[in-house]
Parts: structure tokens; C-alpha cells; sequence
């Protein structure tokens, strides 16, 4: 960004959103990385600035530069100085939406709410809901309580990455492959859910080839994958609008969509054209593998990102620990009708929703593990910059705010690069 038009009354606002930050400039925004964004204190040095507002959403702390002070540290959100040549940080006062947002950074204080929520929702649709009278009696109750609990862990899971994303701005940090890999699968997982409960030929058939047992798709089954839908698509359309920093769908995530949709097409002109082997039933089992290779298969382009980025930062942990309590409710219900009805069937016969709860257990539990013990690198606190490009266009592991701005002052990091 030129220096043109930055003299005089000009006021440089430059907030942290969590992995990019704002610049915004007479009207002009520009996205930049918090390493360029360290450099705008040399240029307010040198008088081409007047005045700068620094906010952080990741603390829900402000911050401003006082151009008449010359006491030569930075006040940050955790009392580290530093050095900035003559200008002076001040902390303002935090906002009801910033303190919100915190919240949201702490991942974990996100999921115990949502966890808590989603128990007192289970507690109160199981008993209001009427049960599986195929159990006995005590057992259906049970069952429908946990059930529901799932489903609401499963379903209120996914609005504190979405309403983070809302309040950043951005979707850097969240892997572009898991989110289009989670629409397809539930897409598939629905398609199945609703064919299962809904059409009576397609009951009929299950029961024939699983010798008159019914199927053990439930209600909230139902509900829960049409709702995951709705909130997939709507992660897709954040990654549309909001700022990407450079990052694309890989091809292997290309590729792996146009196969299964040409299989799902081949097999479908088998049905419609009734050729031998090939039925509605089958078709539909055909998607309930596609979800489940999927689920398989979505965290692993996550994983890799934030082992690529070093950090977890814009990816929010409470997915991953409302995950594993829904897994282990989904896996715990089960459980429980098998046990109540004597048939494994119950656990075999739907081995989408068996390893639905599985995977997301085990997977889930390693995203939490690159979060509080691989890559913890204390993304909550102002000090610390997000990755971005370096000057070069090579990406790096993340530098601490301190590291950024030393490296400003001895000439190794030019901020003007990249502004």
C-alpha cells in the first residue's frame, strides 16, 4: 500500500481479526499479515500516520497509539513489552461483542456450554418426544435421551466455528477439503436417513435383508444429518464470501468428488434402468459408504493444516470436543439398543452411524491434541502473530509478536513488502 494520502487527518485502523488483519485506510481495506501490520508503527514514526487504533478480537482487547507520548513499550493483553520507538500503546475498553468473541477463542470454554446445552436439550426432548416402542420398556426412554443428546451436541457443535467466522471475517485456518468433504457426506448421509424412515418399500426391503429387523435409523438420525446439511452448506458459502488467505481446494479433494459423483451416477442409471444387481437399497448403501469413507478421510486435510501452519489458530477446538461427546452419546445409544433388543445387528446393520461415532472419537481426539499439546502457541493473546506470506511469498510457522517486531527493528522482516 502506497503512502499517498495518509498525511494529515487520516486515521490507519488496523484490527486483528485472529489469522489476517484489516487494513483500512481512507475507505481502501486491504488484507495484510499481522507481521506487514507491526510495520505500520515505523511508518507512524516517520509522520505518516496520525493516528492508529489497534483492536484485538482475539482478547477483546483495544489499543491505541498516543503520537504525544514518548515512553518507548508496548502494553499488551499479557504485559509483555517491547520496544516501538517512541510511541506508546494504550489499552481502551473492551466491547459486550469482543468479550463474545474471546469466549469463542476459548474453545473449550465454548464446548463445555455447548456440551451443557445439548444435555439439558437431550434430557428435555427425550421425555417430550415419543420413544422406539420396538425397545422395552425404560430402555426406549433411555435411548431417546441419548439419542437427542447426540443430536444436539452433533447439531449446536457447529455454531461457534460459524459465528467465529462471522465475527473475523475470514476462514483462514479452517481446511477448504473437510468442509466440502462434510456437505458431500451428509448429503449422502440424509439421502440415506430419510429413504430409511420415510419410504415404506425401502423399510420393507431393509427388513427382508436383514431378516425382519427394522431399521436402526431414528428421528433424530433423521434430524440431525438434515440439519448438518444446512450448516455445511452454510460453512461453503462463508468460505466464498469471507477472506481466504491464499488458501484453495487441493486437487485431491477435486478428484475424490468428481469420482464419487460419477459412481453415485452410474450406479442411479443402474436402478433407474433396472439392470441385475442393482437396487434402491443398494444405491442407498452405496451413499451411507461414501459417508463414511468421508468421515474417514475429512479430518486428515485439517490435520495437515495445522501441522503446515504450525497452529491451530482459526480453527476452533470446540468442533473437536463436541464431536467426540456426540460420538460417544451416538455410540453409547447403540450400544444400549443392542443390548436391550439382543440383536448386534443393531450396531452392524448401520455401520455409518457405528463409525460415525467411532471416527469422530478418535480423529477428534487428535485435533484436540494439536491444540492444547502440539501446537499450543497462545493464539488467544494479542502478542502473537497469525501466519501469513513472508516477504518472498514462502509461508512459515507463525512468529510471536516480540519475534516480528524484533525482526522489524533489525531489517531482517520488511513490513512494507507485504503492506
Amino acid at each position: 500500500m502506497q503512502g499517498d494520502g495518509l498525511r494529515g487527518s487520516v486515521r490507519q485502523i488496523l484490527e486483528f481479526n485472529g489469522t489476517r488483519s484489516s487494513l483500512k485506510t481512507s475507505g481502501h481495506l486491504k488484507s495484510c499479515t499481522q507481521a506487514a501490520v507491526a510495520g505500520a508503527y515505523g511508518r507512524a514514526r516517520a509522520g505518516e500516520l496520525e493516528e492508529i487504533k489497534l483492536s484485538s478480537a482475539l482478547d477483546g482487547s483495544s489499543f491505541e497509539v498516543d503520537m504525544g507520548r514518548s515512553t518507548p513499550h508496548l502494553e499488551t493483553s499479557d504485559q509483555q513489552q517491547a520496544l516501538l520507538d517512541n510511541k506508546q500503546i494504550l489499552p481502551l475498553h473492551r466491547t459486550r461483542l469482543a468479550r463474545f468473541q474471546a469466549i469463542l477463542e476459548e474453545g473449550h470454554a465454548a464446548a463445555g456450554i455447548t456440551i451443557l446445552f445439548s444435555v439439558v436439550m437431550g434430557l428435555v426432548l427425550g421425555f417430550a418426544v415419543p420413544t422406539d416402542k420396538n425397545l422395552p420398556e425404560g430402555y426406549d426412554r433411555a435411548s431417546s435421551i441419548l439419542g437427542w443428546t447426540y443430536f444436539a451436541c452433533w447439531w449446536a457443535g457447529w455454531y461457534p466455528q460459524l459465528i467465529k467466522n462471522y465475527l473475523r471475517k475470514t476462514v483462514v485456518g479452517i481446511s477448504f477439503d473437510f468442509s466440502i468433504y462434510n456437505f458431500i457426506g451428509f448429503l449422502c448421509y440424509s439421502t440415506f436417513n430419510c429413504m430409511l424412515f420415510f419410504e415404506p418399500a425401502t423399510r420393507r426391503a431393509y427388513r427382508r435383508l436383514h431378516e425382519g429387523v427394522n431399521s436402526a435409523v431414528r428421528i433424530n438420525d433423521v434430524a440431525f444429518s438434515l440439519h448438518c446439511v444446512f450448516a455445511s452448506f452454510l460453512g461453503l458459502v462463508q468460505i466464498v464470501m469471507y477472506e481466504k488467505g491464499g488458501q484453495k481446494v487441493s486437487r485431491v479433494c477435486l478428484i475424490a468428488c468428481t469420482v464419487t459423483g460419477g459412481v453415485c451416477l452410474f450406479y442411479l442409471s443402474g436402478v433407474i434402468f433396472s439392470l441385475q444387481h442393482f437396487s434402491a437399497l443398494g444405491f442407498l448403501y452405496l451413499l451411507s459408504y461414501i459417508k463414511l469413507v468421508f468421515t474417514i478421510v475429512k479430518y486428515l486435510p485439517q490435520m495437515w493444516l495445522n501441522h503446515k501452519r504450525r497452529s491451530t489458530s482459526g480453527w476452533n477446538v470446540s468442533n473437536a470436543l463436541t464431536d467426540m461427546s456426540g460420538g460417544l452419546f451416538s455410540l453409547s445409544q447403540q450400544i444400549l439398543d443392542a443390548y436391550a433388543l439382543k440383536d448386534m445387528s443393531i450396531l452392524t446393520g448401520d455401520v455409518v452411524k457405528s463409525a460415525l461415532g467411532l471416527v469422530s472419537i478418535l480423529y477428534c481426539a487428535v485435533l484436540a491434541g494439536q491444540h492444547y499439546f502440539m501446537y499450543h502457541d497462545d493464539t488467544e493473546k494479542l502478542g502473537h502473530l497469525e501466519e501469513g506470506e513472508l516477504p518472498g511469498g514462502e509461508e512459515g510457522p507463525l512468529l510471536s509478536g516480540q519475534q516480528a517486531r524484533e525482526r522489524i527493528r533489525q531489517g531482517s522482516l520488511d513490513a512494507q513488502a507485504v503492506l
